[in-house]
C-alpha cells in the first residue's frame, strides 16, 4: 500500500458555532489527491493498517462498501464502525 503525505493548508470553512460539511470537505481532499470515481483512483474500501503478526486489518471505506455484504466478506471485514451523523447503520444483525 503506497501512502503519500498530503501537505496543505487545509482548513474547513465554518460559520460561528457550526460544524463543517464533512461530505464537502472529503470531496476537497479527494480533489487534492486526484482521487475520484472517474479517475479510477477511487476505491470504496481501502486497507490503512495491518497488524504485523495477526494480520488483523483496518479498512476505511464508504457507504458503498459498508452496505455490500459481498465486499465485506471479500475483505474479511467483520465489524463496521459508522463515524457519520447522517447515515444509517446498515447490515445490522437480525
Amino acid at each position: 500500500l503506497g501512502m503519500r503525505r498530503l501537505q496543505t493548508t487545509f482548513s474547513p470553512a465554518r460559520s460561528a458555532g457550526s460544524d463543517p460539511d464533512f461530505d464537502d470537505e472529503a470531496q476537497k481532499i479527494f480533489a487534492l489527491l486526484g482521487a475520484s470515481k472517474s479517475t479510477g483512483r477511487y476505491n470504496p474500501c481501502d486497507p490503512i493498517w495491518k497488524h504485523p503478526t495477526s494480520g488483523g486489518t483496518i479498512f476505511v471505506g464508504n457507504v458503498e462498501a459498508a452496505s455490500n455484504m459481498g465486499v465485506l466478506q471479500k475483505h474479511g471485514i467483520t465489524y463496521v464502525v459508522n463515524c457519520t451523523d447522517n447515515m444509517p447503520m446498515l447490515l445490522l444483525p437480525s
